[in-house]
């Protein structure tokens, strides 16, 4: 995964950006042992959990009072939205790599990141802009996943803050926004490129002591 300052605002592929979190989190490929695995899904052993509104790339819910039981979600009955297959990464390998505008552009393992900067935890809903996209359909045929009601989320996320990580790289007073470029690939009209999107630096920036900015997660639930 690549994070790059910029200037201006961030190209066209932002579009793709469907989703939003009240902390703005970012996941780091780490995968909970606890998460129903997608091989489970592909053989169509969901194992009661989720409802698979789509194989190919995996995306699926959970029941309306599944998910209302509980106030934090558990982590196997939170909702899957993926835009390309999820990437097979050895950890042991992986490098976070800061660049543009920054003096001191860095690329970090993910045991630096963590062991480097200060842990935090924040509690924060996470939702698909398509939740409940079925009703819409219903009046009109609305493309994309026919999500019901179960496309959200409570998690207690855990991992570093995108401002220390963006201090570290000395970060230019004249950047605008944090792009992020990751590892899964979107497939679109014959070219190629890595799913993205982007916050501005004042959200990246925006830490008060109780709730980080934005937080580039390496924990979810535990």
């Amino acid at each position: 995964m690549e994070l790059q300052t910029l200037f201006d605002s961030v190209n066209t592929r932002r579009d793709f950006l469907h989703q939003s979190a009240a902390a703005s989190a970012v996941l780091l490929g780490v995968h909970s042992a606890t998460a129903i695995s997608t091989a489970d899904f592909r053989k169509g052993k969901p194992g009661g959990k989720l409802i698979v509104r789509r194989k190919s790339p995996l995306n699926a819910e959970p029941a309306l009072p599944d998910l209302a039981a509980e106030w934090i979600t558990p982590t196997d009955l939170f909702y899957i939205r993926s835009h390309a297959p999820a990437p097979k990464l050895d950890l042991k390998l992986f490098r976070l790599k800061i660049e543009g505008l920054v003096r001191k552009p860095l690329s970090i393992s993910l045991q630096e990141l963590t062991e480097r900067f200060p842990s935090m935890t924040a509690v924060a809903t996470m939702t698909c802009a398509g939740n409940r996209r079925y009703e819409h359909s219903k009046v009109k045929k609305v493309g994309g996943v026919q999500w019901e009601e179960g496309a959200i989320g409570n998690a207690r996320w855990g991992g570093v803050r995108l401002s220390d990580v963006l201090k570290a790289a000395g970060l230019k007073s004249d950047a605008k926004h944090v792009w992020f470029d990751a590892l899964d690939e979107i497939h679109l009209k014959g070219k190629t490129f890595g799913f993205g999107g982007n916050v501005p630096i004042e959200k990246a920036m925006a830490d008060t002591k109780s709730m980080p900015g934005t937080l580039l997660c390496t924990q979810m639930n535990g």
